[in-house]
């Protein structure tokens, strides 16, 4: 009974796909996206995941009893549902001034600086770079930031991201603490 009620799923999504009915035939669905032009990047590149190990190996080796975390995010189809409220007004693909300083302040503090209250030209730096990567592997239409309230002792920020033409929702977040 389960594999006829399986391909009685499997039929319905198919009525309902934009995608061909035979879900193993890729060249179709490259077919498909590059006429509708439907991005196909929906997770972190392996750079992007390096660069993000790489910043963690760094905080922990300066908080060894803690440093830094991250938790990358992706939801299909909720967009509109997901990207926090209070950033509605968000409508470019770039940081705001203080989104970009809010999380290189982030940045900072995991490497190191706890009691880091303004970003510096390395923490700006290394933002930067995060945010292209992203850019580059998710190519998302509207972005901000979230810090979260914090001390000295932990903190975190949370970049949402949206791609508006597949309803698609990213975020990642970062978090540390020194123990």
């Amino acid at each position: 009974m389960i594999p006829s009620r399986l391909g009685g799923i499997l039929s319905g999504i198919r009525q309902k796909s934009i995608l061909p009915n035979d879900l193993f035939d890729v060249e179709a669905q490259r077919s498909v996206r590059r006429e509708k032009n439907i991005p196909r990047r929906h997770m972190l590149s392996a750079a992007t995941v390096r660069m993000l190990e790489e910043l963690a190996q760094r905080s922990h080796t300066s908080y060894p009893e803690g440093g830094l975390l991250y938790t990358f995010t992706e939801a299909a189809n909720q967009a509109h549902i997901m990207f926090p409220k209070r950033l509605a007004g968000c409508r470019v693909a770039r940081l705001t001034e203080d989104d970009r300083a809010q999380l290189a302040i982030v940045i900072c503090k995991a490497l190191g600086n706890p009691g880091c209250a303004e970003a510096n030209d390395v923490s700006l730096e290394i933002a930067d770079d995060l945010m292209q990567r992203l850019r580059g592997d998710l190519e998302f239409t509207r972005v901000g930031t979230v810090a979260d309230d914090y001390d000295d002792c932990c903190w975190g920020a949370t970049v949402h991201m949206a791609r508006e033409l597949d309803n698609r929702y990213f975020s990642l977040g970062l978090w540390g603490s020194i123990d």
